[in-house]
Formats: structure tokens, C-alpha cells, sequence
């Protein structure tokens, strides 16, 4: 009875083994290079502490979205490229080239004078582990910019 038991645990050890090696692995290569793609350091030079909501229309143009109450504005920008996407099925390794659309979110959260006192950026793509907690395989909507920007802003409990 003993080493039926034993038998039964390692068939359902390799089981599981298999399984969780089954599914997508990230897209390869680098994200494609783009003016419309910062990094935090040049975010914050062209967004320094202390800019009026005014000076940061007149630079960046309309945001994405804004809070309702214009205290949050995110910039979105995307780039598509091809690239090769790695699928594990059942251990057995595929390649196939999908079309994969590069995100950055660019954040200013504003004080109650309309002055910036945050910028953070989101980076991902709606591939493969893309790096959108609210949606897989999603560019960010207009919701989930509004939900980021919300758990973003100075002083809230959400992520980091």
C-alpha cells in the first residue's frame, strides 16, 4: 500500500510539473526604441516638482486622462512591433511571431495649486506577462489609467 501511495504522489508531482510548464513566456527582444518612450530621469526634467498643470498642457498636449478632480493626468504612449513570443506546451518549446504593442504611462499628480508634486512611470505591453495587473494581454484603458492613477498618487495605500 505504501509505494502505491508513493506512486500515486510522484504521478501527481510530475503532473503538476508538466502543467505549470505549459503556457507563454514574455515576448523577446528589447522594447523598440522611441522619443515617446522616457525614462524617469528625463520625465523628471521635462516634468520638474513645482510646474503649473498650464506649463504641462502647453508641452505635453492633452492627456489621456485626467482625475475628476485634475489633481492626476497620464500620457500614454504605444509602439507595436514584431516580435517572437516563446510557448511551452507541456515542456515541448514553440516559437511564433505576434504582433506585440509597447506601453508607457507617463503620471503627474498635481497639488491643490495645480503644481506637480509626483511623476512615475508605467511600463509594460499586452503580451505575455505585459505587466497590466487589471487586465492580461491588454494595453491599459481608460479605466485602468484611472485606477493606476489613483493607486500612484501621493499618499495612497495603493502599490509602488
Amino acid at each position: 500500500m505504501g509505494s502505491r501511495v508513493h506512486g500515486l504522489a510522484g504521478g501527481t508531482l510530475l503532473a503538476v510539473l508538466l502543467l505549470t510548464g505549459c503556457g507563454e513566456v514574455s515576448p523577446l527582444g528589447a522594447r523598440p526604441k522611441s522619443d515617446q518612450f522616457l525614462t524617469p530621469e528625463q520625465l523628471a526634467k521635462r516634468v520638474q516638482p513645482g510646474t503649473s498643470r498650464e506649463a504641462i498642457l502647453r508641452q505635453l498636449g492633452e492627456p489621456a486622462v485626467s482625475s475628476g478632480d485634475g489633481r492626476a493626468l497620464a500620457y500614454a504612449r504605444l509602439v507595436t512591433a514584431e516580435r517572437k513570443v516563446l510557448t511551452l506546451a507541456v515542456v515541448v518549446p514553440f516559437w511564433s511571431t505576434s504582433a506585440i504593442t509597447y506601453f508607457q504611462v507617463q503620471g503627474i499628480w498635481l497639488d491643490g495649486d495645480g503644481r506637480v508634486v509626483q511623476t512615475r512611470l508605467w511600463n509594460g505591453h499586452n503580451g505575455p506577462h505585459g505587466g497590466n495587473p487589471y487586465e492580461a494581454y491588454r494595453v491599459p484603458s481608460r479605466e485602468h489609467l484611472l485606477r493606476w492613477l489613483e493607486e500612484e498618487a501621493p499618499g495612497s495605500a495603493g502599490p509602488r
